[in-house]
């Protein structure tokens, strides 16, 4: 006989020669499908703060635990009622990062979902390197600005005289 997913039960009922005769009752779960888990923040991107929120649901009718590694650390999340597992505040440190969620039935059955982000909090430096820096200019009314940073720049504005200029990353 082939099991169901979900309950089960069975009665056992013997005789022996002498005509005596006994049964039993069996009642069993058969479980094999793994909790459904899904990471709803962080996001894959880059944020520019250090406390964050994981949050993320997770859909299973025997839930025994969820645990997460955070930056190698593992945290056993001891707060889930019920069928669910609940999210928590945490503070990352600068630079590339993941976060792995776990969710474990009562049969063993495991989820994991895994989720990269960015955290970058330093604001890139600026250092002028050629171009007029509170000096008076005489010989000429253009002025060439040379700028370089300590990171990539994705974009560089100047408000020259209340007008925006883009400037053009030569790196």
């Amino acid at each position: 006989f082939l099991a169901v997913e979900g309950s089960n039960n069975m009665t056992l009922h013997a005789n022996d020669t002498a005509g005596n005769s006994n049964q039993t009752n069996i009642y069993f779960t058969v479980d094999t499908i793994l909790p459904v888990l899904n990471i709803t923040s962080p996001l894959n991107t880059t944020y520019t703060k250090l406390n964050n929120s994981l949050n993320f649901s997770v859909t299973e009718n025997n839930l025994d635990r969820c645990w997460v590694v955070k930056e190698n650390q593992t945290i056993f999340l001891n707060n889930h009622t019920g069928m669910q597992c609940y999210g928590i505040n945490f503070t990352a440190s600068e630079g590339q990062l993941n976060i792995t969620v776990y969710a474990n039935d009562s049969a063993n059955n495991t989820a994991v979902e895994t989720v990269f982000f960015t955290v970058e909090i330093k604001k890139p430096q600026i250092t002028f390197t050629e171009g007029p820096n509170n000096e008076i200019v005489y010989d000429s009314n253009s002025v060439k600005i040379n700028i370089t940073s300590d990171e990539e720049i994705d974009i560089a504005i100047i408000n020259f005289n209340g007008t925006l200029y883009n400037l053009t990353n030569t790196s």
